[in-house]
């Protein structure tokens, strides 16, 4: 545990503005992503979204689910929950690719937060007050050097990498660009060891859709059962 209490003060000092000490505060907006949580869920199956509704999770991705049509009423049920909601926006069925896709999300359908490949989206989520996921693929060093340099020009609030697996290959090597929370999602391995792993190599938290993962602790504000000593 006390590598999280540790890793936990870090992530609480940092954030996208400066006092006049020059040390990083954290925002009202951001403050929620770092009060513990370990997973979070991944909705690729609407009838979900009730099992979801039942559970202590605090924070609800919504996956390749969702269209122009029934995001306002997918986002008001989690949001009547008292569910944060983050969408990966790279994937809303009839969404364009302009800046009032951007307004939509935020002031129609009232996201918390997206997740994007994108940096532009990036840039236009924070100025609309949106917690903003940069999704990165690490398949070899120059993926990671690229992202790097993508992570510094937009400036996102929690970077996305998958393969999560391979999270412990690569983690130092993207550490030299920036030190914003880096979260894994896709393919985690396939024994609990192979998790631990990943959060023991700074991993802040893990997106995923496997329910057994759902299932191994069913909170989202307490470290995993297999991760206690």
């Amino acid at each position: 545990m006390e590598y999280f209490k540790k890793n936990q003060l870090q992530w609480a000092a940092r954030d996208q503005i400066k006092n006049g000490t020059g040390e990083y505060l954290m925002s009202e907006t951001t403050k929620w992503k770092f009060e513990n949580n370990y997973i979070f869920p991944v909705v690729y199956d609407l009838k979900d979204i009730d099992k979801l509704l039942g559970s202590q999770f605090k924070v609800i991705i919504l996956g390749r689910v969702l269209n122009i049509l029934n995001i306002k009423r997918i986002v008001n049920i989690l949001k009547v929950g008292d569910k944060k909601v983050l969408v990966d926006i790279d994937f809303i069925g009839g969404l364009s690719n302009d800046k009032y896709a951007m307004d939509f999300i935020s002031k129609e359908a009232q996201v918390d937060g997206i997740i994007t490949t994108h940096s532009d989206k990036i840039i236009r989520a924070k100025r609309e007050n949106l917690i903003s996921i940069l999704k990165i693929f690490a398949y070899d060093e120059f993926s990671i050097v690229s992202a790097g340099k993508v992570v510094n020009l937009c400036n996102p609030d929690i970077i996305e990498t998958l393969p999560g697996i391979a999270a412990p290959c690569f983690i130092n090597k993207l550490r030299e660009y920036t030190d914003i929370p880096i979260d894994v999602s896709g393919y985690l391995g396939r024994k609990l060891s192979d998790i631990n792993l990943l959060y023991a190599c700074g991993v802040t938290a893990i997106h995923t859709g496997n329910h057994k993962l759902w299932n191994i602790e069913c909170r989202s504000d307490v470290p995993p059962t297999f991760l206690r000593k």
